[in-house]
């Protein structure tokens, strides 16, 4: 049984987005940059709202989701983070639906982002770079996906750093990103979550509010090994759970 498949039978229809964005993710990393430009222009936008002019797309701005979408997105993590920022929206069922026929996937389609990261802007790169990151950035974030992807990741921590000091990217989306391609072994750091911990010195549960940091303080703390650490931490308080059932608790 693949990945794919093991994780559709165990999870219900609040978890039904962790099998089909592996699938997605699994299935662009094997096919690669022009399978997902290629997808992306053939997905239906027509029903996503309108980006109220911020879209900048060469000398111009553009009104329409939908336009940006099929002409500017070029890179994985901007697809991601677009797709979960359309969960609270009346538009979810419809582009998820047409995302799912045209990458073709096998995993139910998710009808309720609960449990997931829900980012409050549709666009990773709001109004910078002309829409599209510039070529060393581009090259940078699908290095990235590359290690992650995988079911058993690897991440770089120069790789990881280097696109945390991106123009525009934060922790946040950035972790974000990583949980939504390969939910089972990242975990976003959301500065408004608590994190249960069990305290030896106190021996019972409490609330720990990770620390949230600006890029440079994040590279400064240890940047990539800082971010496992923070990961390895709460797992040892969560030992037979995967990182998206702990997301899933502290969400609660």
């Amino acid at each position: 049984m693949n990945e794919v498949a093991r994780l559709s039978s165990m999870l219900d229809s609040e978890y039904n987005w962790v099998p089909w964005f592996r699938e997605l993710a699994l299935k662009i990393n094997e096919n690669d940059q022009e399978f997902l430009v290629q997808h992306i222009q053939a997905v239906d936008w027509s029903e996503a709202e309108d980006t109220g002019g911020m879209a900048k797309f060469g000398d111009r701005y553009i009104d329409r989701l939908a336009e940006f979408m099929a002409y500017a997105v070029n890179d994985p993590f901007s697809f991601f983070y677009f797709l979960a920022s359309r969960t609270n929206s009346n538009s979810m069922r419809d582009i998820f639906q047409s995302v799912h026929e045209k990458f073709n996937l096998s995993a139910d389609c998710p009808t309720t982002g609960k449990f997931m990261p829900n980012p409050r802007r549709a666009l990773l790169f709001q109004d910078v770079m002309g829409g599209k990151v510039d070529r060393e950035s581009h090259e940078l974030l699908w290095n990235l996906f590359r290690q992650a992807a995988p079911e058993n990741p690897q991440i770089c921590p120069e790789t990881f750093n280097q696109v945390l000091n991106m123009w525009f990217i934060y922790p946040l989306k950035l972790t974000e990103c990583l949980f939504l391609i390969n939910p089972g072994k990242f975990f976003p750091i959301e500065d408004n979550l608590l994190v249960p911990i069990f305290s030896s010195a106190e021996q019972d549960w409490i609330s720990l509010k990770p620390k949230t940091f600006h890029s440079e303080e994040l590279v400064e703390e240890g940047g990539y090994d800082k971010f496992q650490e923070l990961i390895d931490d709460i797992r040892v308080n969560f030992p037979d759970c995967e990182t998206y059932e702990i997301y899933a608790v502290v969400r609660l």
